[in-house]
């Protein structure tokens, strides 16, 4: 399994296809609970998002995951990964 820490341009969109394509993952907003002291550490909102290696169903990579989301939405996404968690 792999965890990314993601951020984009439209996280919206990216949502949209997580939730689409089954993938649990978390929303963490620059501020939690509309708090100004109580920022996420990244400077920006971020989605962590799990994915699985499975030989059961079709393996879904990052870069298939993004090929999906261009082809769905037709837009740039401006996608950058701040973190990455192999376990």
């Amino acid at each position: 399994m792999i965890t990314y820490t993601v951020t984009c341009k439209n996280l919206y969109a990216l949502a949209a296809m997580l939730i689409k394509e089954h993938i649990p993952f978390e929303f963490k907003p620059t501020r939690a609970y509309n708090h100004k002291h109580h920022r996420n550490g990244y400077g920006a909102s971020v989605i962590e998002m799990t994915l699985e290696e499975s030989t059961k169903h079709e393996c879904l990579s990052l870069a298939d995951f993004m090929f999906r989301l261009q082809e769905k939405y037709n837009t740039s996404f401006d996608l950058t990964i701040i973190g990455e968690f192999h376990y």
